[in-house]
């Protein structure tokens, strides 16, 4: 059975259809386009969240010296806090530097922006189940702006809603290769460990998800994931 790359239930990614549109959405319609109020809204919610989130994370780095199974209670504990799209951290880093640079590229160049009208209706395709349709529009728009790393991330979940991991991983490689931010790399990072631990390899995961923290030490969710993984990897060396 396979396991699925957005809630690991043990179904096919293509049967966790709301879980893919609600992930898939929130990510790339927050890339580049936050309304300039909305990102500083991120920025105080995350000051507001910092204290507790900090305190989280000190309760679950004490755990990790008792039981795999207190570690496994520390992480149920931060589930609640990292609720919001894993997305939101970069956005609030990113703020207006990054909304102005897109602006900027795209009066810069014509191309851009067709591809980025592109984009849009990819998106619009994937959000109606209209998978083929969609790959066949970003593919378009791959060739008229080539560096957008948004759109390999929507290829990327096109074919996680196909099943094809193979060609999911290697879209979002590309975007990694492409994110102009340790925070875009981080985000890229985060969803190729995700698909390597649906793969099977969970210690390709941890070191993935290790490589976001290093990256963006300040980004919660990439610090989340590489404890979940460490505890699986513990897990699963003691069945072994």
């Amino acid at each position: 059975m396979s396991t699925c790359f957005y809630c690991g239930g043990n179904h096919k990614t293509s049967a966790c259809y709301i879980q893919a549109q609600n992930q898939t959405t929130g990510a790339i319609e927050k890339i580049g386009y936050q309304q300039l109020s909305a990102i500083d809204n991120l920025a105080w919610a995350h000051r507001d969240s910092a204290k507790e989130m900090s305190s989280s994370f000190e309760r679950l780095s004490d755990r990790f010296n008792q039981s795999l199974g207190e570690v496994a209670g520390a992480i149920g504990e931060l589930a609640d806090i990292f609720e919001f799209n894993h997305a939101e951290m970069m956005w609030q880093m990113e703020r207006q530097l990054e909304v102005l640079t897109g602006i900027h590229d795209m009066v810069k160049n014509p191309r851009a922006t067709e591809a980025n009208e592109l984009l849009k209706m990819g998106i619009a395709s994937f959000e109606r189940d209209m998978v083929t349709e969609s790959l066949n529009l970003l593919s378009e728009a791959v060739k008229l702006n080539p560096l957008d790393y948004r759109i390999y991330i929507t290829m990327g979940h096109a074919y996680l809603r196909m099943d094809d991991f193979k060609n999911a991983l290697d879209r979002f490689e590309y975007a990694l290769r492409n994110a102009r931010t340790n925070y875009y790399k981080s985000y890229s990072l985060l969803l190729i460990g995700r698909v390597y631990y649906c793969m099977g390899d969970a210690k390709k995961a941890m070191d993935t998800a290790k490589l976001a923290t290093e990256l963006s030490p300040d980004y919660p969710e990439a610090h989340y994931q590489y404890a979940t993984y460490i505890a699986q990897n513990r897990q699963m060396r003691l069945r072994g």
